[in-house]
């Protein structure tokens, strides 16, 4: 084995597109880099010996790329095409990534828990030169051949065609250990999932089209942040691994930011992710149109296997979150923990039809999963085409989203989405649109608004090699009742509730009050996140309940948030008050039950139940108003601090039981209420951090509220 994990950096063949102003550094001198203290994501816990007799994790090489991964599934272009163009076989392409012009890219941001999850540390990302000049795409590891995924897609409710990596290169597939070959060696725990590191906005690819290739800075530090939020509010998402960028004037992009005709210089970088794989929905639906069934069997088994290993090592949002509250039952469907093996766990056994039903009922399960996490965290995706779904069920493309501000169900953050196609309450129902595009290719039924059949497509229904129509509709009927429990499940932990009582009546209650709590915030539209965590300072919960409770002073406190707030919202809001708090003293956890005093069974109880609001609920929360502010603090004035504090405080979002606030009414800040952010240099990290905080923890006023992002911007 080896001690040590080495990457060999290829260099001036590799490096294209230099300005005759900015020559490529020199090769280092030995040739290759050693990682300093590298840690397989197999090795369990931190010791010396656990680190000594770990196994180093191994980047996928040339003579590998068909037996690891999605890549199997393809035919595999090994000619690089520098020119947008059209490719009937291959699911991947190799690529030659094309770098920044200038020859000093500084490293922005690093994600230390994603770097060490493939085997870096981050003072070397932050610090070497060559870790800046591998995450530029400048140069690449030898002995490994990076690639850009192909791909269709439904956008906007219209067939697209061959879409694909049109500003991202996969520079390898990462393999803590070996794939598994059996059912039980995948469950073999610890076994981690394949990880595939892929750089965003280094340049024109084979698919970019009429684009560019590259990648504003400022939306780069976006999605870094948002892939931190969701990650710690135990959302399955893609991981950032770091931001680069270039400070060199004549590497800026010009870009109309928002549509309005205006141009203009903004700074370039590159945001490089991790996940699992990056196969999607159009990967499926491309593979249809242009390999058939065979086609569509190898990538389901490929994609199956990265499944197995997901399941069989649990998601690592799920360790973000407490789940003493949840059920065992619902764990591993709704929050990924490691779970009994479901069909992918076969994936080496299934005939070709059983691989195209295991996928649908795998990919069925995980999206409802996904959207209900979506939904209870108040997270609108924004651009929900088939090409921007994982097969996974993981958050990919966090290019034009927004956390919804008031509980508004029409929100829709992507300044182009005319339609409020993809607002934050109709993410359900584009899942289940999304699932029966799905449905299409893997039936051999024509897409929807589509007139151009692919010339090699057969989509003859007589064929027995495709799934067949019936079996697809009976795995999609099961989306609404997935979805239905996991967004139960996750609201009741924004509730301080359980997610299953032994008492049918506590159970009806509980099944009620979500349903209730929703109600209320359709109607009175208050702030999602502020009227959650005040939930958590209601008074009248921490007595056990009589008849003769008085629950006006915390029907005001709550109201206080609202931005609608007619009679009928605050009666209703009352009745929750009433059957909550019924719930919180009748159903209280085993350690307050057998306290031998009522009171302080009672205490016990309230307690226990506020704190589980506090861990589930966010204080900072990602708002897209405070969030441009602070992305162009650093992608515009080059004060990294910004985005570093910003990282920091979404990192850890919940706040730690607070005293009870004793005035009936709390006024709610606003960014009224913020002072401008530090604009020297000289600022110090305290005090960018406490205007950070300050500002992710507050309401936009309300002009700012239903700010929008935009695909111009990107």
């Amino acid at each position: 084995m080896l001690a040590h994990l080495c990457l060999v950096l290829c260099w001036p063949s590799l490096l294209t597109r230099h300005s005759e102003h900015t020559p490529p550094p020199p090769p280092p001198e030995n040739g290759c880099v050693v990682f300093p203290a590298v840690r397989s994501a197999a090795a369990g816990g931190g010791s010396p010996s656990a680190l000594a007799n770990a196994t180093p994790p191994t980047w996928v090489t040339d003579q590998w790329l068909e037996a690891v991964g999605p890549v199997e599934s393809v035919v595999i272009d090994a000619d690089s095409v520098p020119v947008p163009s059209q490719h009937a076989s291959t699911v991947v392409l190799a690529g030659n990534p094309q770098p920044f012009s200038t020859a000093h890219p500084r490293m922005v941001i690093v994600d230390p828990s994603t770097a060490e999850s493939i085997g870096l540390q981050q003072g070397w990302l932050s610090t070497s030169p060559t870790a800046v000049e591998v995450f530029s795409e400048r140069a690449r590891f030898c002995g490994t051949t990076a690639f850009h995924h192909n791909y269709g897609g439904h956008q906007f409710g219209s067939w697209a065609g061959q879409l694909g990596d049109g500003r991202a290169v996969s520079l390898g597939i990462l393999q803590g250990r070996p794939p598994p070959t059996t059912p039980d060696e995948a469950h073999a725990l610890p076994h981690p999932p394949p990880l595939e590191i892929a750089v965003k906005g280094g340049g024109r690819t084979p698919f970019s089209r009429r684009g560019d290739g590259r990648a504003v800075l400022q939306s780069n530090l976006r999605e870094f942040l948002a892939s931190a939020t969701l990650l710690s509010l135990g959302v399955p998402t893609t991981r950032a691994l770091c931001v680069v960028a270039s400070d060199v004037e004549y590497d800026g992009l010009t870009r109309d930011i928002d549509y309005q005709g205006r141009m203009e210089q903004v700074p370039a970088g590159t945001l490089t992710r991790v996940s699992p794989s990056f196969v999607r929905f159009g990967t499926v639906q491309i593979v249809s149109r242009r390999q058939g069934p065979a086609g569509l069997a190898r990538l389901a088994r490929a994609t199956l296997r990265v499944l197995r290993s997901m399941e069989a090592a649990g998601d690592p949002a799920s360790a973000r979150i407490s789940l003493d509250q949840t059920h065992a039952s619902v764990q591993p469907v709704c929050f990924y923990t490691a779970g009994p093996p479901s069909c992918a766990a076969n994936a080496d056994t299934l005939t070709d039809l059983q691989l195209l039903e295991c996928l649908l009922e795998r990919v069925t399960a995980r999206t409802a999963a996904l959207i209900a996490a979506w939904m209870a965290v108040g997270f609108a995706h924004g651009v929900m085409n088939t090409d921007n779904l994982s097969l996974l069920g993981i958050t990919i493309d966090l290019n034009v989203f927004g956390f919804v501000n008031d509980y508004d169900v029409t929100f829709a953050p992507n300044l182009i989405d005319d339609e409020d196609r993809y607002a934050f309450g109709r993410q359900k129902d584009i899942g289940w649109w999304n699932l029966h595009r799905l449905k299409d290719a893997l039936t051999g039924t024509p897409y929807v608004n589509d007139y151009r059949n692919e010339p090699s497509w057969d989509a003859s229904k007589s064929s027995t090699s495709w799934l067949a129509d019936s079996s697809a509709d009976t795995i999609l009927a099961r989306y609404n009742t997935t979805y239905d429990m996991c967004f139960e499940a996750r609201m009741r932990l924004r509730l301080g509730l359980h997610t299953h009582y032994s008492s049918q009546q506590l159970e009806r209650s509980s099944v009620w009050l979500v349903k209730a709590w929703v109600k209320w915030l359709t109607v009175a539209a208050p702030d999602y996140h502020h009227a959650s965590l005040m939930l958590g300072d209601v008074a009248s919960l921490l007595a056990p309940p009589t008849n003769d409770t008085d629950y006006s002073a915390d029907i005001q406190l709550l109201s206080s948030t609202a931005t609608r707030n007619p009679p009928r919202s605050r009666r209703w809001l009352g009745k929750i008050l009433r059957v909550l708090h019924s719930v919180v003293h009748r159903g209280p956890p085993l350690a307050c039950a057998v306290l031998p005093a009522t009171s302080a069974r009672a205490g016990c109880a309230a307690t226990t139940w506020r704190r589980a609001v506090y861990r589930a609920v966010p204080v900072h929360v990602l708002r897209t108003a405070q969030t441009k502010v602070i992305t162009e603090q650093t992608a515009r004035h080059g004060q990294d601090a910004f985005v570093a504090a910003a990282f920091r405080a979404v990192s850890q979002p919940f706040e730690s039981p607070r005293p009870h606030r004793q005035q009936a009414i709390v006024k709610v800040a606003t960014t009224a209420d913020l002072p401008p952010p530090p604009q020297h240099a000289a600022a110090s990290t305290k005090d960018v951090s406490a205007w950070v905080s300050k500002a992710l923890s507050c309401v936009p006023e309300r002009a700012a509220a239903k700010m929008k992002t935009s695909c111009g911007g990107q």
